[in-house]
């Protein structure tokens, strides 16, 4: 219902409403553009592809038409840039290159694809495997440990400063569909560069905390014994609903707006509006909910050693 792969392509960019979220298509354009233009297409990567939103005094003169903003990557260098590209044009109308080498060290959100090179990277360093080796771990067992790698905050360490850093945390398995959250390996934290491709940092504590080996998996397969005694539920609405949804824009009683949804922030809702008797009020122009930072703390380190920060830093 509000999907955008269905919305229409860059050819009717100029009717598509300004804060309707990017289309399949309007995605592929704007890439294709923007790569294009890169100093290596085939390094290049997209951490964030989103609507660039029209302001309110853009959207009132008539003229925000429908823009794009792409953050790429280049993964053998770092080099990290802000591009704006006119869908209507079809043109890449501003480049700004992200000084990410210097403070404050920003960097654009960590990548699927990062997600198993650090895996892997982690997987081939010496230290690393020693650590495994001192809690038991054999190399079998090692290749189905699960390794999750963390955005890393930052602390002002030497080996931090200027990198595309993760910190890799790992987790026992006896078999891929274990639950490896059960089984956290303590102690073991690698810092691993992507740029660089090689673990630059790692903790390796003293003493060594024993790996939790009972189960507690949770699929259906794996429930011996359900529960019999819930009763049915049942949700209806024998007149059908109460809103209308016309595209991205939503009609609810008294109240309509239009919704939105960016990767940092989630969900958005635009020009909240309320029908109060024969006046329509406009109440907020433009709401969502910012993600928050949630440091992790180390208490054998006395240091915070990780963020869940999933839209980057």
């Amino acid at each position: 219902m509000l999907d955008p792969a269905k919305a229409r392509s860059p050819a009717h960019a100029a009717t598509t409403h300004p804060l309707d979220p990017l289309t399949t298509e309007e995605i592929t354009a704007a890439c294709t553009l923007v790569r294009a233009a890169a100093t290596s297409p085939e390094h290049c990567r997209f951490p964030t592809v989103r609507l660039e939103e029209p302001t309110k005094q853009e959207l009132a003169a008539g003229g925000a038409g429908r823009r794009a903003f792409a953050l790429t990557l280049d993964i053998t260098t770092g080099e990290a840039i802000e591009h704006i590209v006119d869908l209507v044009r079809g043109e890449l109308v501003d480049r700004k290159l992200l000084p990410n080498r210097e403070v404050p060290y920003g960097q654009p959100p960590v990548m699927l694809e990062e997600f198993f090179k650090c895996e892997a990277v982690v997987k081939a360093d010496p230290g690393w495997r020693a650590a495994m080796h001192r809690r038991g771990l054999t190399d079998t067992d090692i290749e189905l440990v699960q390794v999750d790698p963390f955005s890393s905050g930052f602390f002002d360490m030497e080996f931090e400063r200027g990198a595309r850093i993760v910190r890799a945390v790992s987790f026992f398995r006896e078999h891929l569909q274990d639950n490896g959250y059960a089984h956290p390996i303590e102690g073991v934290v690698a810092v691993v560069d992507l740029i660089g491709g090689k673990v630059i940092d790692l903790t390796d504590a003293d003493p060594i905390v024993p790996i939790p080996r009972k189960k507690r998996n949770y699929g259906a397969h794996e429930v011996t014994n359900p529960r019999t005694d819930i009763k049915p539920l049942h949700i209806e609405q024998p007149e059908g609903v109460s809103f209308k949804v016309d595209g991205w824009k939503v009609d609810w009683q008294k109240w309509s707006f239009r919704v939105g949804f960016t990767p940092r922030e989630g969900l958005v809702l635009h020009q909240l509006a309320y029908q109060d008797g024969a006046r329509k009020r406009s109440l907020i122009h433009r709401a969502s909910v910012t993600e928050m930072v949630v440091p992790y703390a180390d208490p054998t380190a006395n240091h915070f050693w990780k963020s869940a920060f999933d839209a980057g830093e």
